[in-house]
C-alpha cells in the first residue's frame, strides 16, 4: 500500500459515500441515516472547492480524507475545526494520523490558523489519536448524542471538546 496525499478541491461523492457506508463509520458522528450522509458530503464538497480538504488514495482508491472549517467571524478567524475519516480496512496504519499532521501544518502556514478545535465521542479511537498530537481536553457534553438502535435500545455519548493551539509550534514540530 503506498498512500499518497493531497490537496482536493473536486472531490467524487460517490467515494466519500462509501466511506461512509462502511461498518461504524457513523457509530462517533450525528449522522444516522443516509440522506444525513449526503447532507455532510455537500459540506464536505463546499469545503473541498474551497481548497479546504486533504485527500489519501491508494493508487486511485480513496483511502481517507479531511477537511477544514474554518471560522468564518472576524474575531475567531485563527481558529478552526475539522472533520476525518479513514476507510475502515486501512484503520491503523497512520493515515489519520497523517491527514490530522498536514491540515494542521498547512492551516498554520497558508491561513494563520494558532488553535485548532475537534469534537470527538467518547470511546472513539481516535480520540487517543488527537491527545497524542497534543490536543488537550477542555471540556465534556454529557449525553450529548443519544441513537437508537433497529430494536430500540438506547446509546448514550459524551461529547469530549478539544483544542491545540498551533502558536508555538513549528511546522515541522506539528508534522513529527
Amino acid at each position: 500500500m503506498v498512500i499518497r496525499y493531497e490537496k482536493c478541491s473536486n472531490i467524487i461523492p460517490e467515494e466519500v459515500e462509501r466511506l461512509y457506508r462502511q461498518p461504524g463509520a457513523t457509530e462517533y458522528s450525528p449522522m444516522s441515516s443516509i440522506e444525513e450522509v449526503r447532507v455532510a458530503i455537500d459540506s464536505i464538497s463546499h469545503a473541498a472547492a474551497a481548497g479546504l480538504c486533504i485527500v489519501a488514495r491508494d493508487c486511485d482508491r480513496l483511502v481517507g480524507f479531511i477537511v477544514l472549517y474554518p471560522a468564518f467571524y472576524t474575531k475567531f478567524t485563527h481558529q478552526a475545526t475539522f472533520a476525518v475519516i479513514v476507510d475502515f480496512q486501512c484503520r491503523g496504519k497512520g493515515i489519520g494520523t497523517s491527514l490530522v499532521k498536514q491540515l494542521l501544518v498547512e492551516s498554520k502556514k497558508d491561513l494563520g490558523i494558532q488553535s485548532m478545535r475537534l469534537e470527538v465521542y467518547e470511546h472513539n479511537p481516535a480520540y487517543s489519536i488527537y491527545k497524542r498530537l497534543g490536543f488537550k481536553e477542555y471540556g465534556r457534553h454529557e449525553r450529548f448524542l443519544i441513537k437508537k438502535n433497529e430494536q430500540g435500545l438506547k446509546s448514550e455519548y459524551t461529547k469530549i471538546l478539544m483544542i491545540k493551539s498551533l502558536i508555538s509550534e513549528t511546522s515541522e514540530e506539528i508534522a513529527q
